[in-house]
């Protein structure tokens, strides 16, 4: 009688703890499986942010930055045209979820470190975009919080490369690095300045004025194109 009431609360324990294992399961695909345009704000943000954090650190953990608050953004997969060149998933609703970064501390190739794709029907990443310029794609399958065998190599950190201009004017300080593509253009203002009486051929501010803005329009146009084309994987 003992040994057979011992059995019973050990079943009665391990049926109680199945119970609240499969509730626990089922409230998270609940929840995951919401759609998350009729979530209250500051729930939906909070599980937007909680996934792409999830996404970022397992794909790119270099690139996870927490100083700033998040951005979110509400998307639109465009119909099919020169962005959406196949019409797949047109029409279908997503998030960006943005991680900014300190650009006084860093120089990466986008103003953000990270940029995670999360649909809204069903609250599932679909790619990660970091501010090296790479992303990955992300199965619907796949589990953020367990590796499930698979073998993923993490994003590498990298900065963006830049290239010193130099100063023939002011040689004694070498090649300074413009920071970014505005004090490249003052950089040519002042060399065009310096040297308009220039009869040596040094600089020829009229080719060299044609170069950076070819060289701005075409900057422009790929960040546009990229950073669209690059969110539907």
């Amino acid at each position: 009688m003992i040994f057979n009431s011992l059995n019973n609360r050990k079943m009665k324990t391990i049926q109680k703890t199945i119970l609240v294992i499969l509730l626990f399961v089922s409230y998270s695909l609940a929840t995951m499986a919401q759609n998350l345009d009729t979530m209250p704000t500051a729930k939906r943000d909070s599980i937007l942010i909680s996934i792409a954090k999830e996404a970022v650190l397992k794909y790119g953990p270099d690139y996870y930055r927490d100083q700033y608050s998040p951005i979110i953004e509400r998307n639109v997969v465009p119909p099919k045209g020169e962005i959406n060149t196949t019409g797949e998933k047109a029409g279908k609703v997503f998030y960006w979820v943005i991680f900014p970064y300190d650009e006084t501390e860093e120089q990466l190739e986008y103003p953000f470190a990270a940029r995670v794709t999360i649909w809204v029907d069903t609250s599932k990443p679909s790619s990660v975009f970091f501010g090296n310029g790479f992303g990955m794609s992300i199965p619907d399958n796949v589990d953020l919080r367990s590796d499930n065998g698979e073998e993923i190599t993490p994003m590498r950190y990298q900065q963006r490369q830049i290239i010193p201009l130099y100063d023939y004017n002011d040689p004694d300080h070498g090649s300074k690095p413009p920071l970014n593509l505005d004090e490249l253009i003052r950089y040519h203002a002042t060399a065009k300045e310096r040297s308009k009486n220039d009869t040596c051929g040094n600089f020829n501010p009229t080719v060299s004025n044609c170069v950076v803005k070819q060289v701005t329009a075409m900057l422009n146009e790929l960040t546009i194109a990229k950073q669209l084309t690059l969110s539907f994987f």
